[in-house]
């Protein structure tokens, strides 16, 4: 896991060599389906009686690179790792974006794509997320959610606030 972080966060700062892209770091609490110690004495298909959301802390880096100069599309690959003591999850989303003005260097960012998601049971799973983001100079306040196709586990929500390089 440290393998696949590190190689991101390369690739990432290779790829923002240019002026227009912008990274951001953010904090955030907010809930996370995981199944209880428990519901690993049954089978697999009684799992979804031993879920639970759970409160979980995350911290989130993202770098959002546009597809031309002035553009108001971008690509914005994320990661986002939960901090809790029992679970540890990790969500590497791969996002489209669209820029929309709301003033002064304030921005509504609405973004939508794939996830990769690391579970606490060892397990990868993938899954449709979103970000919605509001960005005000380099205050970046947002709602982050995500759900996986292939089971109730890996299922979360978070509320972040951060800061825009």
């Amino acid at each position: 896991m440290k393998r696949v972080f590190i190689l991101m966060v390369f690739t990432i700062m290779a790829i923002g060599a240019s002026a227009q892209v912008t990274y951001n770091v953010r904090a955030g609490i907010g809930g996370m389906n995981t199944h209880t110690e428990d519901s690993f004495d049954y089978p697999y298909w009684d799992h979804h009686c031993d879920l639970e959301m759970t409160f979980s802390c995350g911290v989130m880096a993202q770098a959002n690179i546009p597809f031309n100069k002035h553009g108001k599309f971008s690509f914005s690959p994320t990661v986002l790792l939960d901090l809790s003591e029992e679970y540890k999850e990790l969500y590497v989303p791969l996002f489209l974006g669209y820029k929309i003005g709301i003033g002064h260097k304030k921005l509504f960012f609405p973004k939508i794509g794939a996830a990769f998601v690391y579970t606490n049971c060892n397990e990868a799973q993938w899954g449709v997320t979103t970000d919605l983001a509001f960005e005000f100079n380099h205050l970046v306040i947002g709602v982050f959610g995500c759900a996986t196709v292939e089971s109730d586990e890996g299922h979360c929500i978070f509320a972040t606030i951060g800061y825009k390089f």
